[in-house]
């Protein structure tokens, strides 16, 4: 079944791109410009800022370009989604645990599939405002994968992008920058066949899950 969705859809998950990636683009202008200054003395630090921010960009770049654009042939597996995340998340304040990973990770899936991962993880990294560990379950029923994020962390809450991807009465017209990678999230699901449930078992702790 394929993914269809409406053009204000579109627009609005291209603005919260841009707005993900500004800060990056930001920080390596800034560095830029900082060594022009100082010419041939140029800070280390500067140096290490623009090569630091060049190199997130680069990974948000590629996630981003399997989770919501056509990637063909580039995510198939787990182990390509792993690698992507790591990139992704790099040594910011949100850690990735897969330990629960049941799955052959070189295994070949449906790229609908590992896109729907890279959103899960991108949702779930939205309940923790302070940081934490995202725990990634994936085991695989019929031939499908099946996800469980859990996402640990001082604060954790389910927030606004999970509860619109619970909402399917939800209308493309009444969906927000801060609703639509819920909705985009749920409409994956959907045309997997999968069905999302998002919980919060304790204070500090929330779940999404993917299943048959």
């Amino acid at each position: 079944m394929a993914v269809t969705v409406d053009l204000r859809i579109v627009q609005l998950m291209c603005s919260r791109l841009c707005h993900d990636l500004a800060g990056l683009t930001g920080a390596v202008n800034n560095g830029i410009e900082l060594m022009t200054e100082m010419g041939a003395s140029a800070d280390p630090e500067a140096m290490e800022l623009v090569t630091q921010s060049a190199k997130e960009m680069a990974g948000r770049l590629q996630f981003y370009r399997v989770a919501f654009g056509m990637a063909p042939g580039v995510a198939k597996s787990v182990g390509d989604a792993q690698e992507l995340a790591r990139q992704y998340y790099g040594e910011g304040k949100v850690k990735l645990d897969w330990g629960s990973t049941t799955v052959d990770t070189q295994q070949a899936f449906d790229e609908a599939e590992i896109k729907l991962l890279l959103n899960l993880l991108l949702l779930a990294n939205d309940a923790l405002p302070r940081g934490g560990v995202l725990g990634v379950g994936i085991s695989e029923n019929a031939g499908r994968l099946q996800v469980l994020v859990a996402a640990g962390g001082t604060g954790a809450r389910p927030g606004d992008e999970m509860q619109a991807a619970l909402d399917r009465e939800l209308t493309a017209e009444a969906v927000t920058a801060r609703t639509v990678l819920g909705y985009f999230t749920a409409c994956l699901a959907e045309s997997l066949g999968l069905q999302l449930a998002i919980e919060q078992p304790e204070s500090d702790a929330v779940t999404i899950s993917a299943r048959s």
